[in-house]
């Protein structure tokens, strides 16, 4: 399986270290900004992305810190190019610009609008809650399909996982069929049958995963140690005023709600219809 979260122990070192290149753009601009909940940071295979609103601000792979040049106007295509190479003057002064530039992007994707409301939720670690975003946009790779779950909610009290796939009430796939199957209960049920097979390395690679976590914005936060069940959850947020097919909702159990609930509401939801119990 080519599912992996981990970062070498000598990229975390000059992440850390104030005296690298690296590290001043780190700790003097990144870190702020993702105790706030401005920036979300995930671990990747050795590459840590950083999303600002919902596009990826900064990625950290090799050995420099890298920026997508369509998102900044530096080319028509998306391209991870050096931020030296984009910025050789340096990028301190720059940086509350980039930052907007991709927070304020819109590409005409559909999957924008959805990364509008997950940014919604960054968390901010600087403020402890039950229930945070740990991870978004998770591919686990091991049937070549091209699917990204948007949400690895992590219950630090209960230390469980659940994935959580995020869309808006207008979405054509909560309408759309095909062989009498809903688009949208199609990607959970391929996504459910990857995290039942591949549980055990989930729950390993999320233990790696908080311990990087903890190394590089200096917390204490408890490793995982179980997954609340291998169901890809569904949560659709109301924005539109579409009408929710009664099959739909009575099949997958969804959490329907606006964007100013909190994670812990979302998290109650899904553990009720884990235990099997009746909504």
């Amino acid at each position: 399986m080519a599912f992996v979260r981990q970062l070498d122990k000598d990229k975390i070192t000059r992440l850390l270290d104030n005296n690298t290149m690296e590290g001043k753009i780190y700790n003097e601009l990144l870190l702020p900004d993702i105790m706030e909940g401005h920036v979300f940071v995930g671990i990747r295979d050795n590459k840590v992305d950083f999303y600002a609103g919902g596009n990826i601000f900064f990625s950290y792979y090799g050995s420099s810190f890298k920026i997508n040049s369509k998102i900044y106007g530096k080319s028509k295509d998306s391209k991870m190019i050096s931020v030296n190479r984009v910025f050789p003057e340096g990028i301190k002064d720059k940086y509350l610009w980039i930052w907007k530039q991709c927070n304020e992007y819109a590409s005409e994707n559909r999957e924008q609008e959805e990364r509008k409301i997950l940014k919604r939720y960054f968390p901010a670690y600087n403020r402890k809650v039950p229930v945070i975003v740990l991870d978004r946009e998770i591919r686990l790779n091991s049937d070549g399909s091209k699917g990204k779950c948007d949400w690895l909610l992590y219950n630090v009290e209960t230390r469980q996982l659940k994935f959580v796939e995020v869309k808006r009430d207008s979405h054509k796939c909560l309408r759309r069929h095909h062989d009498g199957i809903f688009d949208v209960i199609s990607q959970l049920n391929g996504y459910s049958r990857q995290y039942e097979t591949y549980k055990d390395n989930i729950v390993m690679q999320y233990r790696k995963y908080v311990g990087i976590l903890n190394q590089l914005l200096g917390l204490s936060l408890p490793v995982p140690e179980e997954l609340l069940d291998t169901f890809a959850g569904l949560a659709i947020f109301v924005q539109c005023g579409v009408d929710i097919d009664k099959s739909l909702i009575a099949e997958i159990k969804p959490f329907i709600g606006n964007t100013s609930v909190k994670l812990t509401e979302i998290w109650e939801h899904f553990a009720i219809v884990s235990k099997g119990n009746k909504l």
